[in-house]
């Protein structure tokens, strides 16, 4: 496999400073072009990564999220240019890398006779600050491929950061188990309500439908001021067509059943 790469990379000139609580953030961003010429395709990839610089264990967590255990062990800038070359079985085929500067992209993508008229495959990753305040951090991360097909197939995934104990946060630390079954039920009726309201071809008869009945919370859910929020991936309740729908379920319907210890109960008791 030979390829040539042609990429961006921007990151102290590019970073951006958020707040978040008593959180600071940065963020490095990196685009690339990879060319195979053997099997006549180019790779198109963009990646965003965000960061904590102000406390180690969320950003060792967040690294290990974003990029996995194997590589996160470097700077940013370079984990991202790391992750884009992990596409290419041997690295040491690379014909070169031509690096752009911090405007690349809204430059369009030059011209390599040696690439011919390649169809574009796409990478996409990013994470995201979903909320922060002095007790949670909630972090989502988005990857999304296009390797030919009808379509492209993207999931959403999160880390729930206690920021006093400085662990990630599960569903067993929200909830009693004994009080699993009153927020399951909850749950359900939420889940089903939606759909009603969101979809025009709600129909209870249909099996797809009838299965949201079944439906059980997913473990993959994130924190804000006022909700807990579950998402759920392609074809992880419905067809490709449902998308990647989420469910807001407001504390107030289910303070009762939270732990007094929990994120959720710091929460609440903050906003009083």
């Amino acid at each position: 496999m030979t390829m040539t790469l042609l990429a961006s990379c921007t990151g102290k000139q590019k970073a951006q400073e958020k707040e978040g609580g008593t959180l600071a953030w940065d963020s490095v961003h990196y685009e690339a072009v990879l060319a195979v010429n053997n099997d006549s395709i180019r790779y198109d990839v963009e990646q965003t990564f965000l960061f904590p610089t102000n406390d180690s264990v969320l950003s060792r967590l967040n690294l290990q999220r974003y990029f996995g255990d194997s590589i996160a062990n470097a700077e940013p800038d370079s984990l991202l240019k790391l992750m884009a070359y992990s596409f290419v079985d041997d690295e040491d085929q690379l014909l070169g890398v031509v690096e752009l500067d911090s405007a690349a992209a809204s430059i369009p993508r030059p011209e390599n006779p040696e690439w011919g008229n390649y169809p574009d495959y796409n990478f996409f990753n990013e994470n995201a600050l979903m909320y922060a305040d002095d007790y949670v951090v909630s972090i989502q991360y988005y990857n999304y491929a296009y390797l030919g097909g009808a379509h492209g197939m993207g999931a959403y995934s999160y880390l729930v950061y206690d920021r006093a104990k400085k662990e990630v946060i599960t569903e067993a630390d929200l909830f009693d188990e004994a009080n699993r079954g009153d927020f399951e039920e909850i749950f359900t009726r939420l889940l089903i309500e939606k759909m009603k309201k969101e979809y025009e071809t709600y129909d209870p008869e249909e099996p797809m439908w009838q299965s949201m009945e079944t439906v059980k919370p997913n473990g993959n859910f994130y924190l804000t001021a006022h909700n807990l929020v579950y998402q759920f991936n392609h074809y992880e309740i419905g067809a490709y067509a449902l998308g990647t729908p989420t469910l807001e379920i407001p504390y107030d319907l289910i303070k009762s059943f939270i732990k007094e210890d929990s994120p959720i109960a710091r929460i609440i008791k903050a906003k009083k």
